[in-house]
This record gives C-alpha cells, structure tokens and sequence, in this order.
C-alpha cells in the first residue's frame, strides 16, 4: 500500500519531470519501522537514528541515492517508486513477502551451549552470532541449549517506510558524482572534475 502523506517545496525548473520512472536517479529521505512494535530499523535522518539507538558512528546521514528498478532498496519500494512525484511524502507499507519474507520454521535450529562457547561466543538472547558460517539471531537459552535463527531480524514482519522524493538526477557529470559519493562516500566529489567523452569519463 502506498499512501502520499504530505509535499514539500522544491525548486521549479522549466521542463523538469515530476514523475519518477525506472532508471531514474533520485534521492529519498526515508524512514523504516516495524508496524508491530514502531521499532525504527533505518533512517537517513541522524536525530531519528540517534533516537532510536541505531546511530552509527561514521555514517553520514542524508538523502540515500536510489536507481529506481536496479534493486538498491527493497523490491516492494522499488516497484512503487514509479510513478510517484517528486517534493512529495508518502508512507509505503510492506507485506513480509514484498520485503525480507516470511519466517521460515525450518531456518530455526538448537545448538548445545558448549558448542558456541566452543567457537569463543557467550551467547545470550538476542545476540546476533555467526555460527558454522551462517549470521543467526539467539532467540533463548534453555538447559544448556541455545535457539539459533537464520532467518533475517526483519522476516515476517510488515514494514512501514515514510519517504519523501527529493530530487531526479538528470545531468549525467551530477549521476556520476551522485554515484562517487554513494560508494565512496569520504571522497568530496566537488574537489575534482568530472568530464565526459564519449562513452568515457
């Protein structure tokens, strides 16, 4: 379901396209909770991170660079960005199987505790450990057994993103920067220039 929830002002420019298509360059402000519990579990704004106990030392916070289609977010926000208009919110909600899938019985496994000490972890109830190679989630310890989960944190559960359009990315030397600064994010893209021959940069 996706729900538009407000607008915002942004810059008029003659002949600019208002309705995100596949292939754009754009970037979002996004924030993403569990509908169950309001846990938010990301968020390019640095105060709701701080807030939430999610704030990561080093990040920097601002709107996330998305090509829309290319499978950079989640498939069910992926597929409702086209269509939607740009300096405007809207607030999508995710069935488990439009974003990290339903919780599958048969990725749950019990370990004794020995074992995992064995590796060098003190497991504990919601500790996320590696274990035989595979990222797990302790759900309970009980008579020296350990519950082990597979299934990613978020799994079967309804995802709620508020998200706003920013900006569509249109000249190619800005996509270029856009996507410097998305994967080398410490590199200050306006300290070089960025020049276009042909099929080369």
């Amino acid at each position: 379901m996706t729900e538009r929830i407000g607008s915002r002002k942004g810059p008029k420019e003659k002949g600019a396209r208002k309705v995100i298509k596949e292939g754009d360059f754009v970037l979002i402000d996004l924030t993403g909770t569990v509908r169950e519990t309001d846990e938010t579990f990301d968020t390019t704004d640095e105060e709701r991170a701080k807030k939430a106990g999610i704030y990561r030392e080093g990040t920097t916070y601002e709107p996330r660079l998305v090509v829309v289609g290319d499978g950079w977010v989640l498939k069910g926000i992926d597929r409702r960005l086209v269509g939607l208009e740009v300096n405007k919110s809207y607030r999508i909600v995710l069935k488990p199987e439009e974003a990290f899938g339903p919780r599958d019985p048969k990725k749950i496994e019990v370990v004794p505790y020995r074992m995992l000490r064995a590796e060098g972890v003190t497991p504990r109830p919601g500790l996320s450990v590696r274990y035989k190679g595979r990222e797990a989630v302790v759900r309970s310890i009980s008579g020296g057994r350990v519950q082990l989960d597979y299934n990613p944190p978020l799994a079967g559960r309804v995802l709620v993103y508020d998200l706003s359009i920013r900006r569509v990315l249109r000249d190619p030397k800005e996509k270029i920067a856009a996507l410097i600064h998305r994967w080398l994010p410490s590199v200050d893209t306006k300290a070089f220039t960025i020049r276009i021959r042909g099929d080369k940069v």
